[in-house]
């Protein structure tokens, strides 16, 4: 009926909220349009007239650019030192706990809209720093992202098992369905998990609008099914030098500052945290001390993050990536957030895919 169509057309509906965010998510298109005129006429087996779908098109199309948080702008001025207060104290208490203790203290949290990028060789540990990373904060009662460009998504959710339950993964694979059900229904029971969704895309064709799409279609068909807003508060992408560039540059310094810079974007845009590593260049000389100048591909990545972190494991023995209690060492070698510091040696157990353990192999 006519007010049933026009009941969708408020800016408060649930279905328009929806239809808003697939047009923003195709970015204004003039083909959007077209391809939008033509489904809505069909839906509406013609109830509607071409002028009326001209002017819904026109109405949705002056909402704002992707992203789903509108600028905001504070004055600040001797008459509102308390609401200057009241602010600095919601950005420290809203966010992102660190995995790491040291990461934390350094830190004091990584503030949200930030862009955190961990460096280090291959085999050297960067999936399960995301995973580790991943696991603590769904654990917090957190909603996490995670997209994989490399390992596959049930890998993933295996790694994010074992660090929950702090049990090798080998435990828990060998369990039966219903053994394995009751384990994980008797850990929810104990945790207020929060939300996890873990995609897999193919390396070299993953863009940032794509992570745009994804997160505007989770957001919006949780809410038309829950009733409740769903916004994620850390976003991972394994890893940054897997992706595509939105716009293709002249080398690899433009494409892969174009990547960090939009990923920098996505996380002020949702007001939540990105982290996303890197790879780091091998040394000729042996050393094993990572800087920014070490980064793959593009020391614009330096420039865009907000911090930077080195992961080494102190050696050049490759048996070392057998060792299922190993010590890397960390260096924080960007930090907005406070000083930078180096030589912080970090325990990880590779059975229960945690970072923080102690001699007995332990979570801190």
């Amino acid at each position: 009926s006519e007010t049933i169509q026009m009941n969708m057309l408020s800016n408060t509906s649930k279905e328009y909220k929806y239809t808003v965010n697939i047009m923003n998510s195709q970015k204004r298109t003039e083909e959007m349009k077209n391809v939008i005129y033509e489904n809505v006429v069909k839906m509406q087996n013609d109830f509607v007239a071409v002028e009326d779908v001209n002017q819904m098109i026109k109405k949705l199309m002056k909402v704002q650019e992707i992203g789903n948080v509108e600028d905001k702008m504070h004055s600040f001025n001797m008459d509102n030192i308390g609401n200057a207060y009241d602010l600095m104290v919601s950005q420290a208490k809203n966010a992102i706990e660190c995995n790491i203790i040291d990461l934390q203290n350094a830190t004091n949290g990584i503030e949200r809209g930030s862009l955190v990028v961990p460096v280090a060789q291959a085999g050297v540990g960067k999936s399960m720093f995301l995973t580790d990373w991943t696991a603590k904060q769904t654990k917090k009662g957190n909603n996490v992202l995670y997209i994989t460009l490399e390992l596959s998504e049930i890998k993933i959710y295996e790694r994010i098992i074992a660090n929950w339950l702090n049990k090798p993964i080998s435990d828990f694979k060998n369990m039966n369905k219903k053994e394995f059900t009751k384990t994980l229904n008797n850990f929810k029971k104990k945790n207020n998990i929060g939300e996890l969704f873990i995609y897999r895309f193919n390396p070299n064709q993953f863009t940032v609008e794509q992570l745009r799409k994804i997160i505007d279609k989770l957001s919006m068909e949780y809410e038309l099914k829950h009733n409740i807003p769903l916004s994620f508060d850390l976003i991972c992408v394994d890893y940054l030098g897997l992706m595509k560039a939105s716009v293709k540059g002249d080398n690899s310094y433009e494409e892969l500052k174009s990547i960090s810079e939009d990923l920098r974007s996505v996380a002020v845009d949702y007001d939540c945290v990105v982290c996303s590593p890197s790879q780091a260049t091998r040394k000729k000389d042996g050393s094993s001390s990572i800087t920014l100048n070490d980064i793959a591909g593009s020391m614009g990545i330096a420039h865009t993050a907000d911090v930077v972190i080195s992961l080494d494991d102190n050696s050049n023995n490759s048996s070392n990536e057998l060792l299922v209690i190993q010590n890397l060492k960390m260096s924080i070698i960007k930090n907005r957030f406070g000083a930078c510091s180096s030589n912080i040696t970090v325990t990880t157990n590779k059975k229960t895919m945690t970072f923080g353990v102690n001699i007995d192999g332990n979570c801190k």
